[in-house]
């Protein structure tokens, strides 16, 4: 399982194996911040149900990664942004990023 964190505010993700890939949802407006993995979300993104709580954001948003591996010093990320790259659906009411 992994962790994400803000200002010393936590949450849980869902675990993610090798070769596997995470989803991000996000809700400017909600102000909450939802991870996924293939066996699902950390919650219901569509219904707003679970997720991080980010309302203390300002500014923009910024998605990044930081990965630690100790058997592996070849591990790399890669971030898909075009929905035609998805392996999931995107929730409704959400869209791929740089889409209306």
């Amino acid at each position: 399982d992994g962790n994400a964190d803000y200002a010393g505010s936590g949450f849980s993700m869902p675990a993610i194996s090798v070769n596997a890939r995470w989803r991000i949802a996000i809700d400017a407006t909600a102000k909450k911040v939802w991870f996924g993995s293939a066996s699902g979300w950390d919650g219901d993104p569509a219904a707003g149900t679970g997720g991080g709580n980010i309302s203390t954001f300002t500014g923009a948003i910024y998605v990044t990664f930081a990965a630690w591996n100790t058997t592996n010093a070849n591990d790399t990320v890669a971030l898909k942004v075009d929905a035609v790259d998805f392996a999931h659906s995107v929730p409704s009411g959400f869209a791929a990023f740089g889409t209306a």
